[in-house]
């Protein structure tokens, strides 16, 4: 890996995340959309929530706002834990080969 490009290294990190799908998923109790827009840099995970609009009336956007929030404290308590895990196996890892030459 040391020689990826930083777009590699998020499609990397990406595709570890997403190995994690029904783990996340379930823990969420969400359906995310997993996109890994492969000619771009960057990829998601996103959770849409359908036929809403800027142009909706304030009483709507505020409901969006407060279950936008709601859904980004559950996506954090549940992603979090999972990238530390995987940061530690990434890091043993790196431990192991670096002790054995690979």
């Amino acid at each position: 890996m040391a020689n990826m490009n930083e777009a590699g290294i998020n499609k990397h990190s990406f595709d570890t995340l997403h190995s994690q799908r029904e783990r996340i998923e379930s823990t969420l109790g969400e359906e995310l959309s997993w996109e890994r827009l492969n000619n771009r840099k960057g990829s998601r995970a996103a959770l849409y929530l359908p036929n809403r609009s800027s142009d909706d009336p304030e009483e709507t956007l505020n409901d969006t706002a407060d279950w936008m929030v709601s859904k980004y404290v559950k996506l954090v308590e549940t992603v979090i834990p999972i990238v530390r895990e995987l940061t530690e196996e990434f890091d043993a890892d790196l431990l192991s080969d670096g002790e054995t030459g690979g």
